[in-house]
């Protein structure tokens, strides 16, 4: 067997995981918590990070936040975890799949561009999928297993279409920086899984 994720637990766990039994502190609250959110946010050049129990709620409240609602369509990738399709479905609003690339696993930047062109058009300030007639409200690409999707290509795609603007965010690392809205991590057997959401926000004028 070829396993995904192979535990190393030879740095401080067992010190930290004491230290959060003596203290109570052991759920949702406390100095780790608020440790990681200090860090978050230095790292990523924010002013807050904020924790959230799981990456689906993440996920959930980031959707939810930039104004993804019932019957919208979301851009995700076919290969990714349940919790990208699930944070959708929390929302009411429901998948729109498109393939992967064969050597990075992450979401195909060419197909994504076909089926905006072939697939959407623009009813008044709202991209609407054709066939479906629901709004298409936000693309989320995913890092998979530390794969990197081709973000400067889905930038320029996201310029090229109206609607998608080249909103200013710091990636973790260069190059990929000020390039999309939102990065959601979510720490998975110590290995950081990345979510990024570039939603479609013509008609809020933000």
């Amino acid at each position: 067997m070829i396993p995904l994720a192979v535990p190393n637990l030879n740095g401080r766990e067992r010190e930290y995981l004491n230290q959060c039994i003596d203290t109570t502190f052991v759920s949702s609250v406390g100095p780790f918590v608020e440790r990681l959110e200090a860090l978050t946010a230095e790292l990523a050049g924010t002013r807050y990070g904020v924790a959230t129990s799981s990456g689906t709620t993440g996920l959930h409240l980031v959707l939810t936040g930039y104004g993804v609602e019932r019957d919208d369509l979301v851009i995700i990738p076919s290969f990714t975890f349940i919790a990208t399709a699930n944070a959708v479905a929390h929302c009411g609003a429901m998948p729109w799949f498109m393939d992967i690339e064969p050597d990075t696993w992450t979401i195909d930047a060419a197909q994504l561009e076909r089926e905006l062109e072939e697939k959407t058009e623009w009813q008044g300030e709202r991209l609407i999928h054709k066939e479906t007639g629901r709004r298409v409200a936000a693309i989320m690409p995913v890092y998979t297993l530390g794969n990197i999707p081709d973000m400067d290509r889905i930038r320029a795609i996201a310029k090229e279409w109206d609607g998608l603007e080249p909103w200013k965010h710091t990636y973790l690392r260069r190059p990929y920086e000020r390039q999309f809205l939102v990065v959601l991590m979510d720490l998975w057997n110590k290995i950081i899984l990345l979510f990024v959401l570039q939603p479609l926000l013509k008609e809020s004028g933000i």
